[in-house]
């Protein structure tokens, strides 16, 4: 039987592949896949955000008992790990409501214009439907996309 830290490794483990899947997916314009793969990683995450609280609803406050110069490592990676946590979950939120309504999909294309909504907010973070990166662009100025690439 899997113990609870192993479940919530394996499902850690299980939501990375994942994600790494879907990179390697969009890359290669298997967008479907791509998809697929992402709504999988964001299902395996819950999963393992529920399994998490529920363990420590049962068992408390688990203390670090380790001494020395780890303490401070320890600690230094769980506060910045704790952040990062708490910011990641509305980016999460707000990425995949966007992608599951096909919003701001135009800047993908080289060939499609802006769509109604990017029109007004002139930057947006792009990428080609390749794959290349073209980093924060201005609409207003399509000519100077090619030193992105």
């Amino acid at each position: 039987m899997l113990s609870h830290a192993g479940l919530n490794a394996t499902l850690n483990a299980v939501s990375a592949c994942l994600l790494s899947a879907g990179y390697f997916c969009v890359r290669t314009g298997r967008i479907l896949a791509h998809k697929t793969c992402m709504i999988l990683a964001f299902t395996s995450s819950t999963i393992f955000l529920v399994s998490y609280v529920i363990y420590h609803v049962r068992v408390g406050s688990v203390h670090f008992q380790g001494q020395g110069w780890i303490r401070p490592v320890y600690f230094t990676l769980l506060g910045t790990h704790t952040i990062l946590a708490i910011v990641i979950v509305p980016m999460v939120i707000l990425t995949l409501s966007r992608a599951l309504r096909e919003k701001c999909f135009g800047c993908h294309s080289e060939r499609s214009p802006p769509q109604a909504d990017e029109s007004r907010n002139p930057s947006a973070f792009c990428a080609s439907r390749e794959g290349n990166f073209r980093g924060w662009k201005s609409f207003d100025d399509q000519s100077q996309s090619s030193r992105f690439r």
